[in-house]
């Protein structure tokens, strides 16, 4: 929340994770790309885990929201 309020230009801001099974069991952490490579990361397709993530409200609105298919 800190970085996204000093640097309003920021639109997305994600994290590491780490896998979880379904029997609770703690798996590997997966960290993401940061920039340069991102630019590249985003060729081959989401470099960011959903849950992970915080984005600013209005970037989504102007960028056309969510699909419907996903209310």
């Amino acid at each position: 929340v800190d970085a996204m309020r000093r640097q309003p230009e920021l639109i997305l801001l994600g994290s590491a994770f780490q896998y979880v099974d379904k029997n609770g069991n703690l798996g590997r952490v997966a960290t993401l790309p940061s920039w340069p490579s991102l630019a590249e990361a985003l060729l081959w397709g989401c470099p960011f885990s959903h849950p992970s993530v915080m984005f600013r409200r209005e970037a989504v609105l102007k960028a056309g929201n969510y699909r419907p298919f996903f209310p």
